[in-house]
């Protein structure tokens, strides 16, 4: 029975019938050491007799191996993994060391995890609980969180227990606070098995501040005339943990090779028995008598603890002397099989006394397998290990630097940060590295870095390394009020010669900064460069150059540049693909493919928070603002654009938009304080001036639309001057639309209605097609004044659809499976199913052919 936590076990309840019914969800359960984590986990467990329980827990002596607990919570599963689609199966199996790992991005194998426990639940409830989840392995809390977010419809059911800290943002929460008086009486008196007076009660849960395990432990040690208030308490009231000290009782009546056997197991990263057993001291007659004792369970060949407090109350009490020699024993019983080399490796450093250099470098040998792989989470942790146990500065800071890096390209940059402030006392080019890593990850977070520390980090290591002081400059060019173009240029001139990364980078710099001229060659020599396998397989590179030449030639096709910094980012560098999706997103804009753009703002939005970049996050989230405010989102518009922060340049863009769309006189206000602001989020739009131009004639300010630019021209009476607006937006459909509505009204206060009527139709279906409901409706206004009764597009059901359903809905009518639109969405094929079923509901059709066909008449997937 459980005292004094009705919301929560209400909320358990409500957790598992969900999940029962179809649906799923996670909670997340913190509190304190002793404040009833682990019993509603137990209850939880209770209730859901009818399911597959699978269970982790998080042991501090296995938060540095990557994937440990992972394989702990998955281990029952593991002959389903052959089910999962293809590219999921190889990740997960290199996560859990039963195949060789695989170089994919970690998301590939949170994904994977989710479409095992959906697969699971397919015949029945999955209750996973995860206790202590704090102190699980990054790599593990990683992929278990990623999967927990994308619970939807599988009969799932998750339930970590933690500590501060724990990152699980997006999952729900409970906060355990201390138990009233009332009960904390109830609790101690169900254990003393006596009455407690009330006075007595409230002492206790203040002395406790409310704590269950505290009070159950003083029920215990208080006699029924202390609880009843006939004797005094105790002072101080004896606190203490039994049940802990009953384990290490028992452990410490076992015989010395028990006890041994016992530490290994504590202290091991893997369960099979057969590993434990091969080192000396763990015979397998060892092994049974810390069965026979309670504190040991053995069962297909994998050894388990009988209860979590065992393993910390072993490792904990042993001496360090005995942890160090288990750590060896391990070591020396992976053996000389190189299958086994990293753990070897870990052990190995485990064991040591004191930093020792041969060591350290055999670890960063594995962390360098791993980071060839891909594997930058487990990298990173070796990389970290390896530096905590080198004797020397230099070769530490390296290291540390390298852990940095590793860290950052998983997409964990609050980590990668804590690791480049240990890597200190490195030569010039390691603290080079740091600065750049670190401007990097700062500039991406939306912090102020600033220009002199590049510089002064560039001129140090010049003499040493060119290419190296070329990228420090390079990205100081980049930063708000740096001397860009004489950076760039200082830049170029010591890369020049080499055919690396520096080169390029120095090419881009020089292009966004440099004249003309100089920017149109560095962009020709970046271009040619890019024929460079090595450098194509880079995302972050590929990116840059998008970047470049977006700004500088408008007219460049970047597009399979971006495909390919996108699928290579997918697989080996998180960190960069939000930023890949953000480019395809507003390549869709300007092409008039919106639905795929908000759809592409919204996945780079979502991952771009996932990876720790909320700069990121908002650049997405203003391109969603933008549509919603040319497709006459209002409230989503304006709470976008408050997102992105008042009176902001592109703030005040996307609401004077909003307004224009409109036909209010708003609209001049808003886009007067966008005038000569620098471009910053938005893209495929017209120059402000044009937007404000518009506006002041709409609103009848008698004031001089000035500037040369055609689109200008027209609408100061030029009506000739349209054409070649056009001509120059011809490839991006809502500015042709515009300059159509704008030379059409023009035409129709001129009295030239027949003229006026072609181009409003034009503009009316263009506008129509673009979902760009505000503009249409001034169009069809216009046609009106012009005498002609416009048809316009009926909204349908496909507009019904959530911006999810839409997504799964154009990837199945491609004709993908199930498996491999959740390989493309980082979903499970159960919620691929789910949505396919809402999707269906909705348009009310029964089969892929008819999908395809209404989605084919409404331009949103190609014919077949």
């Amino acid at each position: 029975m459980v005292i004094g936590r009705d919301g929560e076990l209400a909320a358990i309840d409500r957790l598992l019938d969900g999940a029962r019914s179809g649906g799923s969800g996670a909670l997340v359960i913190r509190g304190e050491p002793g404040s009833g984590k682990t019993t509603l986990l137990d209850y939880a467990v209770e209730r859901a007799a009818d399911a597959t329980v699978l269970r982790a827990l998080g042991v501090p002596t296995e938060s540095e191996f990557a994937f440990s607990g992972l394989h702990d919570l998955l281990y029952p599963l593991r002959d389903r993994i052959g089910d999962l689609p293809p590219i999921q199966a190889a990740a997960l199996r290199g996560a859990l060391a039963l195949a060789e790992a695989q170089g994919v991005g970690r998301l590939y194998i949170g994904a994977a995890v989710l479409s095992l426990l959906a697969d699971a639940a397919g015949e029945r409830l999955v209750l996973c609980i995860v206790d202590d989840a704090n102190w699980l392995d990054q790599a593990s809390a990683d992929a278990l969180t990623f999967a927990a977010r994308r619970l939807e419809a599988e009969g799932v059911a998750v339930l970590f227990a933690a500590r501060d800290p724990f990152g699980a943002s997006g999952i729900a929460e409970l906060r355990l606070s201390g138990l009233s008086a009332a009960a904390a009486a109830a609790l101690v008196s169900s254990h003393a098995g006596h009455g407690v007076a009330p006075d007595v009660a409230e002492r206790l849960r203040a002395a406790t501040n409310g704590n269950p395990l505290a009070l159950v432990d003083l029920a215990r040690h208080l006699t029924p005339a202390q609880l009843s208030g006939a004797e005094l308490l105790p002072h101080p009231l004896p606190l203490e943990g039994p049940l802990e000290a009953e384990f290490a009782a028992r452990a410490g009546a076992l015989s010395d090779e028990a006890r041994r056997a016992l530490i290994v197991a504590a202290t091991s990263d893997t369960r099979a028995l057969r590993v434990i057993t091969r080192v000396d001291a763990a015979s397998r007659s060892a092994i049974e008598e810390c069965e026979r004792a309670g504190l040991l369970a053995v069962a297909d060949g994998q050894v388990t603890f009988t209860h979590p407090l065992v393993r910390s109350s072993v490792y904990h009490r042993a001496t360090a002397e005995e942890r160090r020699e288990a750590h060896l024993q391990l070591a020396q019983a992976f053996g000389v099989d190189d299958r086994y080399s990293d753990r070897r490796a870990w052990h190995a450093v485990a064991a040591l006394v004191g930093p020792d250099e041969a060591a350290a470098h055999e670890l960063e040998l594995e962390a360098l397998k791993a980071r060839a792989r891909r594997g930058h989470v487990t990298a990173a942790a070796m990389f970290e290990r390896a530096a905590k146990a080198t004797p020397a500065s230099a070769p530490r800071a390296r290291r540390f630097q390298l852990a940095a890096r590793s860290a950052w390209l998983s997409g964990q940059p609050e980590r990668a940060l804590l690791l480049l402030d240990e890597a200190v006392g490195g030569d010039e080019l390691v603290q080079a590295d740091n600065c750049l890593l670190r401007t990097q990850i700062e500039h991406g977070r939306g912090a102020t870095v600033h220009v002199a520390e590049l510089v002064a980090a560039a001129e140090l290591v010049e003499p040493l390394d060119r290419d190296r002081a070329a990228r420090l400059l390079a990205a100081a060019s980049e930063l708000p009020g740096a001397p860009a173009r004489s950076l760039a240029l200082r830049a170029a001139a010591l890369a020049n010669g080499s055919a690396g990364p520096a080169t390029l980078l120095a090419a881009f710099a020089v292009a966004r900064a440099g004249s003309p001229e100089e920017a149109a060659a560095a962009v020709a020599d970046a271009t040619s460069l890019l024929d460079d396998p090595e450098l194509r397989s880079d995302p972050e590179l590929l990116l840059a150059a998008v970047d470049v030449f977006a700004a500088v030639d408008d007219t460049l096709d970047v597009r399979e540049l971006i495909a390919v910094a996108a699928a290579s980012a997918r697989t080996h560098c998180l960190v960069a693909l939000p930023r890949a999706l953000l480019h395809e997103a507003w390549l869709d804009f300007a092409a008039g493919r919106w639905t795929d753009a908000y759809l592409g703002f919204s996945e780079s939005s979502r991952l771009a928070e996932e990876t720790g970049q909320p700069a990121g996050s908002i650049a997405a989230r203003a391109g969603i603002a933008l549509l919603d405010a040319l497709q006459g989102r209002e409230a989503e518009a304006r709470a976008g654009a408050a997102e992105l922060g008042e009176g902001m340049p592109d703030a005040e863009r996307i609401l004077g938009l909003l307004e224009l769309g409109l036909a209010r006189v708003e609209a001049a206000e808003h886009l007067a304080a966008a005038v000569g602001a620098p471009r910053h989020l938005l893209r495929g739009l017209p120059p402000a001036e044009v937007d404000l131009a518009e506006a002041r004639l709409r609103s009848g300010i008698p004031e001089d639309l000035a500037g040369d630019a055609p689109w200008l021209r027209g609408l100061r009476g030029e009506t000739s001057a349209f054409a070649e607006a056009r001509e120059r937006v011809s490839s991006q459909p809502f500015l042709v639309a515009r300059v159509r509505l704008n030379h059409g009204e023009l035409l129709r206060r001129a009295g030239d209605r027949r003229a006026a009527r072609d181009e409003l139709r034009a503009a009316l279906e263009l506008f129509d097609g673009l979902g760009a409901r505000p503009w249409a409706a001034r169009a069809e206004q216009e046609l009106r004044a012009s005498g002609e009764k416009a048809r316009r597009r009926e909204p349908t059901t496909v507009d019904e659809l959530t911006a999810q359903e839409l997504q799964v809905a154009r990837i199945i009518a491609g004709g993908a499976s199930y498996k491999e639109a959740a390989t493309m969405l980082f979903l499970s094929p159960k919620t691929i199913e789910f949505h396919l079923g809402k999707v269906y509901r909705k348009l009310g059709i029964s089969s892929r052919r008819q999908l395809a066909q209404r989605l084919s008449s409404e331009g949103l997937v190609e014919p077949s």
